[in-house]
């Protein structure tokens, strides 16, 4: 998705019971949308970020797997990695990435 949203736009995902709708970029420079399986609890969600803030974040994670804790969608966002048992406190250190919406 990255390579659709222009500098200074941003990928919008679509949080719903079990799957996450992504899309990015725009009808006159290119459009692209994947719907991906995830585990998410609580009230349907959307929320835009910048790719380049997420890109960094999920890069410094350096996780198979990512928990991503929203609390809506102008709220501040946190990504830290998890370990193999699902413990997100324990994976790699205990890092945590703050990533604000859009």
């Amino acid at each position: 998705m990255s390579p659709l949203a222009s500098r200074g736009s941003k990928i919008l995902f679509s949080f719903s019971d079990g799957a996450v709708h992504l899309s990015a970029g725009s009808d006159g420079e290119g459009r692209g949308e994947e719907t991906l399986a995830c585990e998410f609890e609580g009230e349907p969600l959307t929320i835009a970020f910048s790719p380049r803030y997420l890109m960094d974040g999920l890069g410094a994670a350096r996780a198979t797997k990512i928990e991503i804790v929203m609390n809506g969608s102008i709220r501040a966002a946190t990504l830290r990695p998890v370990d193999d048992s699902g413990d997100a406190d324990l994976a790699s250190g205990r890092r945590l990435y703050v990533l604000m919406p859009l």
